[in-house]
């Protein structure tokens, strides 16, 4: 595609006057290059963002980009773009014993384990939390301990004559 009909497809034939405006070029500048039938890269990417495009897209349409140069970034620097909730979740995948089993990776190991040097499950420790048995309470029961403790706030302190008061700060 050139570069005058990529410009028309992108800006949904919007004068060169407007998109100049819209990303802080000057008129001329735009006229002069698409003249020439040639964008800097820079214009191609204002253009692109501007007009609700993806700027690495709009490189690649416009030949500034191989395929090649949009490969994926390292480890490190996804890892530091990842939010929390995504880190979470993939550590979780991979400190569960049970996890190469529920997200089908048997036999692939080094991408569910506790440890890259752990390769089968039966080495893996598991550790078995205590549980607790809880029974959800009624709106009827809490709002009788409610009442309760109204009633008797001593109920929350023992009576040992002791005063307590709010630790000290370092």
């Amino acid at each position: 595609m050139n570069i005058e009909e990529w410009f028309k497809s992108i800006t949904v034939g919007e004068s060169q006057r407007s998109v100049a405006e819209k990303i802080g070029v000057q008129q001329s500048k735009l006229s002069r290059q698409l003249n020439a039938g040639h964008l800097d890269a820079e214009i191609i990417r204002d253009i692109a963002r501007a007009y609700g495009s993806k700027a690495g897209d709009e490189l690649l349409k416009t030949g500034f980009l191989d395929p090649d140069d949009l490969t994926l970034v390292g480890v490190e620097e996804a890892l530091g773009m990842a939010k929390n909730s995504q880190l979470w979740v993939e550590m979780s995948k991979r400190s569960d014993p049970e996890s190469r089993r529920l997200y089908r990776a048997e036999g692939k190991p080094g991408v569910i384990d506790l440890d890259d040097e752990v390769l089968d499950e039966e080495d893996a420790q598991v550790f078995e939390f205590p549980t607790r048995n809880v029974a959800p309470l009624s709106d009827d029961e809490i709002a009788a301990a409610i009442c309760e403790a109204n009633e008797r706030p001593q109920a929350a302190h023992p009576a040992d004559d002791i005063e307590y008061t709010e630790p000290e700060l370092p």
